[in-house]
């Protein structure tokens, strides 16, 4: 008799469920839409939703932080590499032994592929940002299915 209890499943939410699908969704938007998606399933009492959207609010703000942190990240480490790179030539331009000028241009190339690398990372790093800042589709299905996962393996 107590094997019959079935879980309730609630219904995880998808893009195609946002109207229009190639519109960005702003914050205010995103935040309506956990709202009505929320209330819609069930999955939490009415008197919680205020402070469940107030969460999910800070969550983006979080998000966004991150994003910005990582981009200072990316300027602090380029920053040290061109400064490396400015040791590394200044160097190059007074030694003497050919060995050690070919291990200095050796080490010369490899700090300009970092340099690369991280200036590479960076940009990808700002896209990511100017994306994040102007639709938050990706992010609120991610959090909203995120949250009925976790709730659903805890009851």
């Amino acid at each position: 008799m107590f094997g019959f209890f079935k879980k309730k499943e609630y219904t995880l939410l998808t893009s195609e469920m946002m109207e229009p699908q190639d519109a960005a969704i702003p914050t205010t938007e995103a935040k309506k839409i956990y709202r009505a998606h929320m209330k819609a399933i069930g999955l939490f009492p009415n008197d919680e939703l205020s402070d469940r959207v107030y969460e999910f609010g800070e969550e983006i703000k979080y998000r966004e932080e991150e994003i910005r942190d990582d981009i200072q990240d990316y300027k602090d480490e380029i920053r040290r590499i061109k400064d490396e790179i400015k040791d590394l030539s200044r160097r190059l331009k007074t030694c003497s032994s050919e060995e050690e000028k070919e291990e200095l241009t050796y080490d010369l190339e490899a700090v300009n592929e970092e340099l690369v690398s991280a200036n590479e990372e960076l940009e990808n790093e700002k896209t990511q940002l100017k994306y994040f800042r102007s639709d938050k589709r990706e992010f609120l299905i991610k959090y909203v299915n995120d949250e009925i996962k976790n709730e659903t393996r805890n009851h």
